[in-house]
């Protein structure tokens, strides 16, 4: 597993010139979303997300994703899914804290931290969904926990 890693991260570095293979996307989830059938558009178009999905492409082939809390005031809490690429995932957080969530509702700058890491949810063993576990932990640590089912079979 780790020597595949590492030869895709050399892929995409040397024929991709660091260039992910997807752009970054965000999906706002609402609270009236889940009363509606599938694929209905609410009515209140006004209503504020309960949080927002950030796609982060990693490897060549892999997704990870930042499920962001979204409040109007105060630091924000999320959750990494499939931290698969801790390079990627730390740059997309980065990015998260710096461009899209420093400013609160009302305009003033949000407290530090603007983004806390709470959870890292792994959602099966493979090594291309659990890679950068260790190094998003040692960088986001102590506030994050890594969770993951004990019980997968392949």
């Amino acid at each position: 597993g780790r020597v595949h890693v590492w030869f895709m991260l050399f892929v995409r570095r040397y024929f991709l010139g660091g260039r992910r293979h997807a752009r970054p996307l965000r999906v706002d989830l609402k609270a009236s979303a889940a009363a509606l059938p599938r694929w209905a558009v609410a009515a209140d178009a006004a209503e504020a997300p309960r949080c927002a999905v950030h796609v982060v492409a990693g490897l060549l082939d892999n997704y990870s994703y930042v499920i962001v809390e979204r409040r109007s005031t105060g630091p924000l809490r999320c959750a990494v899914v499939d931290p698969g690429d801790a390079d990627a995932v730390l740059e997309a957080l980065r990015d998260l804290r710096e461009q899209h969530y420093d400013l609160q509702d009302d305009g003033t700058p949000r407290p530090e931290p603007v983004l806390v890491v709470t959870a890292l949810l792994v959602t099966h063993k493979h090594w291309d969904h659990q890679a950068g576990v260790r190094k998003v932990l040692r960088v986001e640590r102590p506030r994050t926990k890594a969770h993951a089912s004990l019980t997968e079979e392949d």
